[in-house]
């Protein structure tokens, strides 16, 4: 979508980080219009695009960020940029969640080889940055049929995080993911109800 393009969802608050340049890209972030958010303005990144949402749950605040990146990093600088935003976007001093497309591979996750941009999210992660969940099925698959785990979740709480699946469906080169999240607070059984030294046991 390009900016003087409309998107309406009925029910729904749709923010979106519309690329201006070139063909494709861009990322949006779609709410029910009854959960309690607030927009995050532009997070001036050098070459990730993402959108940000700061949602409020039973268990506090929690960053959404909806990202792309649409290469691997192809030079050194391209690599330093997508590094500067990963440690930007994971500084958030809040809970935070990060899915999309970061087009980084690693045996890590699964992946054939390793490419730049999965190097990067590697380190980041043996540095402490964040946990970084794939789903449970390629994302991708190359014209010869090899799949890849590209689309990615990156969270500072995968306690949270229940699962990834991998949706084989929609007529697209990625197939789409849906990340499930528990952020129910869990409420323990009130005790005091219940006195078993008064109880009247049968004799």
């Amino acid at each position: 979508l390009k900016p003087d393009i409309n998107f309406t969802l009925p029910g729904y608050k749709i923010y979106r980080h519309d690329r201006t340049t070139d063909i494709g890209g861009g990322v949006a972030s779609i709410l029910k219009t009854k959960l309690k958010h607030k927009d995050v303005p532009d997070l001036k990144l050098h070459i990730i695009e993402a959108k940000a949402i700061d949602l409020q749950t039973d268990l506090g605040p929690l960053r959404v960020v909806s990202i792309y990146r649409n290469l691997n990093a192809e030079t050194a600088k391209m690599a330093l940029d997508f590094e500067k935003d990963l440690i930007k976007l994971s500084s958030f001093k809040g809970n935070f969640i990060i899915v999309g497309d970061f087009n980084a591979k690693h045996k890590t996750w699964n992946c054939k080889y390793d490419n730049k941009n999965g190097r990067i999210l590697k380190e980041l992660q043996s540095n402490g940055h964040f946990a970084i969940i794939s789903p449970d099925k390629p994302t991708h698959f190359s014209n010869n049929g090899v799949g890849s785990f590209i689309d990615l979740v990156l969270t500072n709480v995968p306690e949270l995080v229940i699962n990834s699946v991998t949706i084989e469906e929609l007529q697209s080169d990625h197939f789409p993911t849906i990340t499930s999240l528990n952020l129910t607070k869990f409420h323990s059984p009130d005790s005091s109800r219940f006195n078993y030294k008064k109880a009247d046991w049968p004799k």
